[in-house]
């Protein structure tokens, strides 16, 4: 889930049980969509920027398109 105000990405169960911070570092994260590698492309509003994240640690890989 993005955490819009918590400024990161968080992980749930199926049945809404909270399970971890995934990963962090953002700046008002608004969405994102899986690559056919399985990292992440996360929206960051407040940099805007869209953020590559690594699938297997949750660290952010670079910017996929750079703010501007």
């Amino acid at each position: 889930v993005a955490n819009f105000t918590g400024n990161n990405i968080t992980r749930y169960d199926s049945l809404g049980n909270f399970l971890s911070i995934y990963s962090q570092g953002y700046n008002s994260p608004e969405g994102f969509a899986y690559l056919p590698n399985e990292n992440l492309l996360i929206g960051d509003r407040g940099s805007g920027a869209i953020k590559n994240v690594n699938s297997a640690n949750g660290l952010i890989s670079n910017d996929f398109v750079m703010s501007g």
